[in-house]
């Protein structure tokens, strides 16, 4: 048969080969637009934009209408291509969230123009607006404002960029809000106050704001023995100095299944720095006042001794000799994920947890509970006494003396049967008490739980301060989480009563990606030199005071011996020699560095390149001799 396109020119066949191609670039174009608009491929390495699986069950879960509002400024979108990318995936998760409500939850879009009815809207529903900085001082408007059916309001006044990691949970948050509206009540006891105080001009801290969010924060009196019934989860911060009549109250809440959250810490920096404002010296926690209750729940935070880890140090400037070294504080802590029970939703997303002179979690022998710890040091943690760190805390001695004593529990879940610390009934104490209706007491008491126990404990207290885990950027005067301290501590709170749905969720926008192999390669060179330097420095020490001792001698006119100045003599030069080779180490140890991160640049900057161009040097050899063979059997 004849081909009918034989009569066509090349060229002309191109021609139509380009026009079908073009013709369907567009329509498979126009088929993915209209069909595929829900498939996504996320490459990142926690799947930051993708929803998680407890955001759809939360969506699916809607029962009850929720509408919402989203306020998008088109001269905002224009000016900034930033933020028309961060307004796309705003959409993207909003309609995700309609499609999975099954209809439940409806986003009505706005573009509220300046002088407007929308911007009138956007103003009433709480959305901020944002000054382009031009002469007109036109507002631009980019948030969400939500209402359920009873009319409870919920709203993110503004979707700034610095937040975009945490868009779902942000979102999430919101929806939750809207879908359960009551707030159950959070106590919070305990010789330190997170609720503000005089230090900090009465301005709780981020952790009690976060827990604000999600519940009804209030101080816990204890008067009459018992704990408010209305009070589900009590965090009891530094348990100090507590009275029987609190210690029996807090024994007979645990028992009667309400959760509680310990944070019980041997030495307080946050406490120290207190009592350094009234001139009183920092002192080692009394915690054995508390210690009964502990004793029956099956475990112990240890007086007296704080945890260390040199694979988990921060680094801080500190002075030797008079001069100042970068090195690694053994009880600042960084505890990576690698460090966390990764199997519990409370830890799941979490990447750092920051702590400051931190106990450890013990159990204790024969306990009913179960200890699961959550967090923990290396296999290489230490301890070290409140006397090291109190006063004048030496960060290179700490480093120079390491000894490691093994793994250190610093966050763990007790859990289990537990009978109660008072076996023989409410304290006879209890009796004095005016406020106390003894009888009562005697008649109510549990002498074991009905149900297994749930107390979450942190062997530090400073984890729940803004200076550990918080950075204030002095540019743009935000907040900046260097940690998931407030993440963690909401995740025990939701799974402890039971709402764990968001615990997967916080944490996600924190990135912490550090160069961990030069970090450990950092590591083992400054113990190397801070080993022998303080070796040096105890010989120079010694040399000093045998010198000291034999000058002594001659003083009141008596004339060195022979044998006295040979001696000096070689002290000295064995001084100037350790002098000397102190210098070098020190020396070496900055150069050691340097030449490090200088090969590291150099892999960098000149590896790649070289490696691609070998490997394009051998595809070409491969090609060449590929044709040289053909050649030769032609």
């Amino acid at each position: 048969m004849r081909n009918p396109f034989a009569s066509w020119s090349r060229r002309r066949l191109a021609r139509i080969g380009i026009l079908l191609a073009a013709v369907l670039f567009v329509a498979v174009n126009l088929f993915a637009g209209g069909a595929l608009t829900r498939l996504r491929l996320d490459l990142t390495e926690d799947g930051r934009f993708t929803l998680s699986p407890s955001t759809e069950r939360l969506a699916e879960g809607v029962t009850e209408p929720i509408h919402l509002r989203l306020y998008i400024s088109r001269l905002l979108m224009d000016v900034n291509p930033a933020y028309a990318s961060h307004a796309e995936r705003v959409i993207d998760m909003l309609d995700a969230f309609q499609r999975l409500s099954g209809g439940k939850i409806t986003v009505e879009r706005f573009d509220p123009a300046p002088y407007s009815p929308e911007e009138d809207l956007a103003v009433a529903d709480g959305v901020q607006g944002l000054g382009l900085g031009d002469e007109s001082g036109d507002l631009v408007y980019f948030g969400l404002a939500g209402r359920n059916a009873t009319d409870d309001k919920q709203s993110i006044p503004f979707f700034a960029l610095d937040r975009a990691t945490y868009l779902e949970y942000d979102l999430a948050q919101m929806i939750q809000a809207l879908a359960h509206p009551d707030k159950g009540k959070v106590g919070i006891m305990g010789s330190l106050s997170i609720l503000g105080d005089q230090s900090t001009n009465y301005q709780p801290q981020i952790v009690a704001t976060l827990l604000q969010q999600v519940a009804q924060l209030t101080n816990v009196e204890i008067n009459a023995g018992v704990v408010d019934p209305s009070i589900a989860t009590i965090l009891l911060v530094q348990p100090e100095g507590l009275s029987p009549t609190q210690l029996y109250a807090l024994d007979q809440f645990v028992l009667r299944g309400g959760k509680l959250m310990v944070f019980a810490d041997p030495f307080s920096e946050r406490q120290a720095a207190l009592n350094q404002q009234q001139f009183i010296p920092p002192t080692m926690a009394d915690l054995t006042s508390v210690k009964p209750l502990f004793d029956a729940w099956g475990f112990s935070v240890p007086q007296g001794v704080v945890s260390g880890d040199r694979l988990s140090a921060r680094r801080v400037m500190a002075y030797v000799n008079n001069r100042q070294v970068v090195t690694d504080y053994i009880v600042w802590m960084a505890i990576k994920r690698e460090r966390m029970k990764a199997d519990d939703p409370s830890l799941s997303q979490l990447t750092v947890l920051n702590f400051n002179s931190a106990g450890a979690i013990e159990p204790l022998d024969g306990a009913t509970t179960t200890l699961t710890p959550l967090a923990w040091t290396s296999d290489q943690g230490t301890q070290l006494s409140v006397d090291q760190v109190a006063m004048q805390p030496d960060p290179v001695q700490m480093l120079s003396t390491y000894k490691s004593l093994g793994r250190q529990t610093l966050v763990a879940r007790v859990q289990g049967p537990a009978k109660s610390a008072f076996p023989d009934g409410p304290p006879p104490e209890l009796k004095d008490n005016s406020a106390v209706d003894f009888a009562k007491l005697q008649a109510d008491h549990l002498a074991e739980a009905k149900e297994p126990i749930d107390v979450a404990v942190i062997a530090d207290t400073d984890f729940l301060f803004d200076q550990t885990w918080l950075s204030n950027d002095q540019q743009s005067g935000q907040v900046r989480p260097l940690a998931n301290n407030g993440d963690l501590v909401l995740n025990l709170l939701d799974a402890m009563t039971g709402q764990a749905g968001l615990a997967t969720l916080r944490g996600r926008g924190l990135v912490s990606r550090p160069f961990e192999v030069i970090d450990a390669m950092q590591r083992e060179a400054e113990l190397k030199y801070r080993t022998r330097e303080q070796e040096l420095l105890d010989k120079i020490k010694e040399a000093e005071n045998q010198i000291g001792k034999i000058e002594e001698s001659a003083e009141g006119g008596v004339v060195l011996t022979p044998d006295q100045e040979k001696a000096i003599e070689a002290l000295r030069v064995e001084l100037l020699d350790a002098r000397r080779e102190l210098r070098e180490v020190q020396r070496g140890l900055r150069d050691d560095l340097e030449t490090l991160v200088q090969r590291l640049q150099l892999a960098n900057i000149a590896g790649v390149p070289a490696a691609v161009a070998l490997i394009g040097l051998i595809v070409a050899l491969l090609r060449r001799r590929k044709a040289q063979r053909g050649v030769r059997l032609d």
